[in-house]
């Protein structure tokens, strides 16, 4: 984002005879910038984002290669995809609160570190399934562990954003979803396609571990 902050035509001097209105859209650029300046410097900040790209990894194994495998290996058929992510989605209808509950109870850190952990469970589980049964139960899992993941994320956001950047961060962690999404969905077909389903299942649980690492690494306790 600073790059191409930079590169756009209301980054640089403004030429004679510049409107009031150009002039006002440079200055609401070069806010943007340093509030996103200022939160990729907080160590917190990059623990969010690090989990943000941990959740989106698993948003792209599940919506890509997740139906492909189940297809290809289990014989679903839509419908019964249709049932798996039914399934998933009601889930992550429980997940969610519990994820605030726990954010709150055993505090924020420790449940983004709890949900991080669902998910790299629940993604290395997938390349284990051996039925359809088995396949829905982790796809329940897998729906819990990522609503409870997203609401416990939030929650630390909430905690270590100062009020008067609360909007960039949203946008900021918006941009590194948006990112994941460009890359992952991609890597990971390819790489189901040129070796195997359940090595994408394990490369995103690796990835998704890898992260949560990192959060540990870089959080500090609220």
């Amino acid at each position: 984002a600073p790059a191409i902050h930079w590169l756009l035509p209301e980054t640089q001097p403004p030429a004679p005879g510049t409107s009031v209105a150009s002039l006002r859209f440079r200055a609401l650029l070069d806010g943007t910038q340093r509030s996103f300046g200022a939160l990729a410097r907080d160590r917190n900040q990059q623990a969010l984002m690090l989990m943000q790209c941990a959740l989106f990894t698993g948003w792209s194994c599940s919506l890509t290669v997740l139906p492909l495998y189940a297809a290809a290996t289990h014989g679903a058929s839509p419908a019964e995809l249709g049932t798996l992510y039914s399934v998933s989605s009601a889930l992550g209808v429980l997940g969610a609160p519990l994820g605030g509950a726990a954010a709150d109870a055993i505090g924020r850190v420790p449940a983004v570190s709890l949900g991080g952990g669902m998910l790299v469970a629940s993604f290395a589980s997938l390349a284990a399934v051996d039925s359809q049964l088995h396949l829905l139960g982790t796809m329940a899992a897998l729906g819990f562990g990522e609503a409870f993941l997203m609401s416990s994320i939030a929650a630390l956001a909430n905690d270590v954003t100062p009020p008067h950047l609360r909007g960039a961060q949203s946008a900021l962690l918006a941009q590194v979803g948006d990112v994941t999404f460009v890359a992952m969905p991609i890597a990971l077909s390819l790489l189901a396609t040129t070796a195997s389903h359940e090595s994408a299942f394990l490369a995103s649980a690796g990835l998704i571990a890898g992260a949560s690492a990192g959060f540990r690494t870089l959080a500090r306790p609220c």
